[in-house]
């Protein structure tokens, strides 16, 4: 029992949204989340607009840096932020092998909030709570070095077939 919560600002009562988180255990071919925390399904929002990505399960962990998507959305991802950054005169950073996707300005960015200002949100809205939303502002999903790379990797490529997990960058 108990209550977990996002994010690092306090938030009055009256903004704090609540859906039961679901204890589940995986089948033997992902035997590394014996005990996992799940809120039910979710549907991609992208700039506060829905996607064709819907029905997401997805595994809230703490213990992975990054969040990987079943590749459907993780394309469809990928393809939402490219074609929204084309208008921002930013292009993919081909030369930068810190993560697999990255994007560069003219100059190298100096902070995250210089960052921010390029990309927009992301959130998970949940079919178990009416209008409760999770949001992913650009600093939950972004890495920032030089130039600025994608946080969410391609779950399938490395195994998890098509499970979703929200690892601890994005919360």
């Amino acid at each position: 029992g108990g209550f977990l919560f996002f994010g690092d600002d306090l938030i009055s009562s009256s903004g704090v949204g609540w859906i039961p988180m679901f204890s589940g255990s995986l089948d033997s071919h992902n035997h590394f989340f014996r005990k996992h925390y799940s809120a039910g399904p979710a549907k991609l929002l992208f700039n506060g607009k829905g996607t064709s990505i819907k029905d997401l399960e997805l595994i809230f962990d703490s213990g992975s840096l990054y969040t990987y998507l079943n590749s459907e959305a993780y394309e469809a991802v990928v393809d939402l932020v490219t074609n929204d950054l084309k208008r921002q005169k930013l292009e993919r950073a081909t030369d930068d092998h810190s993560l697999l996707i990255c994007w560069k300005g003219a100059k190298p960015f100096k902070s995250l909030s210089e960052v921010k200002s390029y990309f927009k949100s992301l959130a998970l809205s949940f079919q178990e709570a009416k209008n409760l939303q999770f949001q992913l502002p650009p600093e939950s999903y972004l890495i920032k070095h030089e130039n600025a790379c994608l946080g969410i990797l391609d779950g399938t490529e490395v195994g998890l077939k098509n499970l979703n997990i929200i690892g601890g960058k994005a919360q």
